[in-house]
């Protein structure tokens, strides 16, 4: 994963990974661990590693397995507080507090 750090800022950065070969049909394209995203105007925040996704709305979680529901209608968040748990931490690792974007961030 390559990052790039907004030397005047701190913590202002992305990262990311080619997918430069994909597009030239090579194998054995790198892959995130995770993903993580923040959506302010709806207050929500997203996790996916691998089969699963966590959305945050408004400060509740909800679990999906993306394999078995991919319309993410079935929440099971109750069913797998180990996962929650997991995808919590990469919450509290990724969220970088802002005063103009800011987000309702689940209890930890």
């Amino acid at each position: 994963v390559k990052k790039y750090k907004n030397k005047k800022k701190e913590g202002d950065y992305f990262d990311g990974i080619s997918f430069a070969p994909t597009l030239l049909g090579k194998v054995g394209q790198q892959k995130h661990e995770f993903l993580y995203w923040e959506f302010h105007e709806t207050d929500q925040i997203g996790v996916r590693m691998g089969d699963w996704k966590l959305v945050v709305k408004k400060g509740i979680p909800l679990l999906y397995n993306l394999s078995t529901d991919i319309h993410e209608d079935r929440d099971i968040a109750a069913e797998h507080p180990e996962i929650v748990k997991q995808m919590k931490e990469i919450i509290r690792s990724q969220h970088i507090p802002n005063e103009l974007f800011q987000v309702t961030l689940p209890e930890f």
